[in-house]
Formats: C-alpha cells, structure tokens, sequence
C-alpha cells in the first residue's frame, strides 16, 4: 500500500467515524456543550492526521489558527448572543479556509486578502468535490489487501442469506404461540423509518464534507502530481 493510498484511507476511515459523531453532537438544540465538543474533535482529527502523514504543516501558526477555532468553538457555550454565535461560526470557517493554505506552499504570515479569499473558496469546493478524487484516485483499491476481508464479508452474507428466512419463518410461529414474546418482537421492530433515514444523512453530509476538506487541505497534491508524471514517463 502507497504513501497516498494509506492516507487517503486513513481520511476517509476518519470522516466516517466523525460523520456518526457530527450527527450525534448537532441533532440536539439548541448548540452549546455539544457544538464545542463537534469542533474540538474535529480540530483534534485535522492535527493528528497532519502529524502523521504531512508534519511538515504544522507550523506554531497553523497550531495558534487550530488553537483559535478551539476557542471559538467554545464561545458555544455562551448561548445568550446569537450574534456572537454567528460571529463565532463565520470565524472558524474563515480559519479552516487559512489552514489550507500551507498545503499550497503559501506562508500564512506572508498571505493576504486574496489569499484569504481563495483559501475560504477552496475549502469549500474541496470539501464538495474532493471526496470524488479521495474515492477514485487517491486510494488505489485494487492494491489494498483486501482479498481476506472480501472473502470474509461474503460468507457473512451467504450465512445470513440462508440464516434470514429460517429466522423469520421461526420467529413468526414463536408470535404466533406467545403473546409476550409477540410484544417483545413488535418493541425490536417498530422503528421510526424517518428517523433513521435523517440521522444516516446527516452522518453520510458530515462525513463527505469531512473527507473532502481534509483532502483539499492535507493531501499533497503537487508531490503526487510529480510522482505520477515520473511514473507515466517512466
């Protein structure tokens, strides 16, 4: 496995895992505690992620900007001032457009207005479209070992294939004979379909925007693009 195919991976992992905890910290209102804790995290995944794959970007200002949106994101904790909340979330997305201006070989302190405005853009069109590249350029699937785990994850479902109508045929005669165990299965199954549907969006937008703003801003996309022109010449 490749240098860019384990980061992409290791992102793409990350924002699946942060896309469940977004969706869990955000459905409730109104934002406080748990909207601190949602840019906290996400603070954290952006360091850790660019300790280990590019440390080369974590420069005492790229640090102080991360410090900065931390701090922001406790200014939810004050839910008095709407206009400060408001203040607060344009302040971090103005920051995480700052942030990716490193991984353009832009220093932050040299970085202007015009910078500012085409790292903000570029956060954005990153965090739409870049998961499109993370999912069929970065990660190189036919490299990955995963000739195990197909095999493995096919006899699962062969096991529930042949397990599922012999669960539901038994299951039905059990209802049939006991009034107890009838309730007890309609409690298991009387599920709110819309419920569920909002909160596997919710968590799918997060993760995608996740993905795709870790991507724009960590990937090192010149390095890459210098290796696969050696490789097409080669």
């Amino acid at each position: 496995m490749n240098t860019r195919t384990r980061t992409g991976l290791e992102i793409l992992l990350t924002a699946i895992a942060f896309g469940v905890f977004g969706n869990v910290m955000l459905r409730a209102t109104p934002w406080g505690l748990n909207a601190f804790l949602f840019v906290t995290v996400f603070t954290g995944i952006m360091f850790v992620i660019a300790l280990r794959n590019r440390p080369e970007l974590l420069t005492p200002r790229t640090i102080a900007l991360q410090a900065a949106m931390i701090f922001f994101g406790a200014m939810y904790l004050i839910r008095d001032s709407e206009q400060l909340l408001v203040f607060d979330t344009f302040a971090i997305i103005v920051t995480m457009g700052v942030l990716v201006l490193p991984n353009f070989g832009i220093n932050q302190r040299v970085a202007g207005v015009f910078h500012y405005a085409v790292g903000f853009i570029w956060s954005g069109i990153a965090s739409v479209l870049a998961p499109f590249a993370l999912l069929g350029a970065d990660i190189d699937w036919k490299a990955m070992p995963g000739n195990n785990l197909s095999k493995s994850a096919f006899s699962v479902l062969r096991g529930l294939a042949i397990a599922m109508p012999l669960v539901l045929i038994f299951g039905g005669l059990f209802m049939a004979a006991d009034a107890a165990f009838e309730n007890f299965a309609n409690r298991v199954v009387n599920f709110d379909i819309d419920t569920i549907l909002s909160n596997v969006i919710l968590s799918s937008v997060f993760a995608w925007l996740t993905a795709g703003y870790l991507r724009g801003s960590l990937i090192d996309h010149l390095a890459f693009a210098g290796a696969g022109a050696a490789a097409a010449a080669a």
